[in-house]
């Protein structure tokens, strides 16, 4: 059996770098989702899916930390040049520990297709990713529960792709990836309405 938590972070920036894009140490993480898939060789995949929305990063990073003592590898899109460094400097600046995130293994989808999700969705045959302004969702207080919504469908997306990609790898057998395919959108579709919109799946 292998564990697999795959994860996507949302993130608050209150004042933008004036030369682009501000770098990871002045985003604030409010919401962090995950899709942890239990892998076996013969029978369909365990798929549960999370998303925790918070005004303090402390409990989301040690949510997240808490999660991953059972993986066995973490997949993400863009960790380790956005991801990681933001998780990083979020747990430094409020002094929280994280003994499990530094011993587990990364696969960064990006590293491998060279983009982030607009490559994705065009490389593995995915519908386009939910629309959301997170920065106008996060100021009014009533749509801050869209954030997370949205990170649940950003994994979806994610989780998608990685076992197009495994098996395209070879390491996922063809009909053990329909029983992976069909036990994600299944968990997915419980969760948002934008799932069962875009994959027609009831």
């Amino acid at each position: 059996m292998t564990h697999s938590l795959i994860w996507h972070p949302a993130t608050y920036v209150k004042e933008f770098d004036s030369n682009g894009f501000p770098p990871p140490h002045l985003h604030r993480l409010i919401s962090l989702a995950g899709l942890s898939v239990e892998w076996w060789d013969t029978t369909p995949p365990v798929v549960r899916l999370w998303a925790t929305l918070r005004n303090d990063p402390t409990p989301l990073l040690q949510r997240f930390d808490a999660e991953l003592a059972t993986a066995d590898e973490m997949v993400t899109l863009s960790g380790v040049r956005f991801g990681l460094p933001v998780l990083r400097c979020n747990a430094l600046s409020q002094s929280v520990v994280m003994e499990n995130f530094v011993h587990k293994p990364h696969f960064d989808l990006a590293e491998e297709i060279g983009g982030g999700f607009d490559v994705l969705t065009k490389v593995f045959g995915l519908p386009a990713r939910a629309r959301l302004d997170v920065k106008a969702a996060w100021d009014n207080k009533k749509h801050r529960a869209m954030i997370a919504k949205r990170l649940m469908c950003d994994c979806t997306l994610i989780a998608l792709a990685y076992g197009r990609y495994q098996r395209m790898r070879g390491v996922l057998p063809s009909e053990h990836y329909a029983l992976y395919e069909q036990a994600v959108l299944d968990a997915a579709a419980e969760k948002t309405k934008w799932v069962r919109k875009a994959f027609n799946h009831e």
